[in-house]
């Protein structure tokens, strides 16, 4: 969670349907994305933080479906404890 509303701006961000080369992105201060497009932070609030990201692309955040384990559980030996390793995983 963002303690501000924040503006990712000038990067190549990525979506669903292309890439928006500039694009920008909006932040809520919840942490959720509210806006994406070329104007986007025309939608930001005043006080919004801005993080320039010219020259970077801007992607969704990826998740490796498969997990083997973590943090000295291995899962193919004891899948019994998924829900244990599952209280790490929200950190990352």
């Amino acid at each position: 969670m963002t303690e501000q509303p924040l503006v990712i701006a000038g990067g190549a961000v990525v979506t669903p349907s292309g890439v928006i080369d500039p694009g920008q992105v909006v932040v809520d201060a919840r942490g959720r994305i509210v806006a994406v497009g070329e104007a986007a932070a025309s939608e930001a609030p005043a006080d919004a933080g801005v993080i320039d990201a010219t020259g970077c692309w801007v992607t969704p955040g990826f998740i490796d479906v498969q997990i083997n384990g973590g943090h000295g559980i291995d899962l193919t030996t004891h899948p019994g404890r998924a829900d244990e390793l599952g209280r790490f995983l929200p950190r990352y």
